[in-house]
């Protein structure tokens, strides 16, 4: 891509990630009036030091997809999906709700990339990829309680699921296990967690989603 649309990219990135700590608190309060409950954001995500990093993490992504990616619709869906996936994490950490807007637009700048990525043809293996992440999701809530994995981790596997496509979807997922297993063990050797303990699952699978979308910033085909 060219410097100036570099520059462009880089630009909207700093103003969105200026603004992430706001839409954070937006869809956390959104929530708590939907449901009749009392949701607040910490004092600590307004404080300088985490607007700081939400807006160096966010342009950094942004002002990376410009200057390595050649298509500038491609390099746009990338850094958008990366900005849904930090907000969604932050959102399921505080409250665990995946807010149904997010996961909407999710899908639709997926299908997008998909579409400026592998044309037609690959958003349809997209769309199946996305069905069938929904139905493992489900059955894996069937298993382990809808307490555990909810409809929400249900809706969002399959947005990431259409949003990756295949095969990059099974690196997102060999990724997302090993840092949930890498967190499972370590709270259980310090105790802050047992058996029976019950954490947001949307950290884990944004985790393997932002990998494989840096990854492919970067030019990289590491498990895929």
């Amino acid at each position: 891509m060219n410097i100036v649309g570099a520059v462009i990219l880089g630009i909207a990135g700093a103003v969105l990630g200026f603004f992430v700590p706001k839409i954070i608190q937006y869809f956390v309060l959104y929530a708590g009036s939907k449901r009749e409950a009392t949701y607040v954001v910490p004092q600590y995500y307004n404080c300088l030091y985490f607007k700081l990093i939400f807006y160096l993490i966010n342009t950094a992504a942004w002002v990376l997809s410009g200057l390595l990616q050649g298509n500038i619709m491609i390099a746009l869906m990338t850094a958008i999906l990366i900005s849904i996936a930090i907000i969604i994490t932050a959102i399921d950490l505080l409250i665990r709700i995946i807010p149904n807007y997010l996961v909407l637009a999710m899908l639709i700048a997926g299908a997008i990339f998909q579409v400026s990525t592998n044309g037609l043809w690959g958003l349809l293996y997209a769309l199946i990829c996305g069905v069938v992440m929904m139905v493992v999701f489900t059955a894996v809530a069937g298993v382990v309680g809808f307490g555990q994995v909810g409809a929400g981790d249900v809706k969002l596997a399959g947005a990431m699921g259409l949003a990756l496509g295949y095969p990059q979807i099974f690196t997102a997922m060999i990724i997302m296990a090993a840092v949930l297993i890498v967190y499972c063990i370590g709270g259980l050797v310090t105790k802050k967690l047992t058996l029976k303990s019950a954490f947001p699952f949307a950290p884990f699978m944004m985790a393997g989603m932002i990998f494989v979308l840096v990854c492919q910033i970067f030019a990289l085909n590491l498990l895929y």
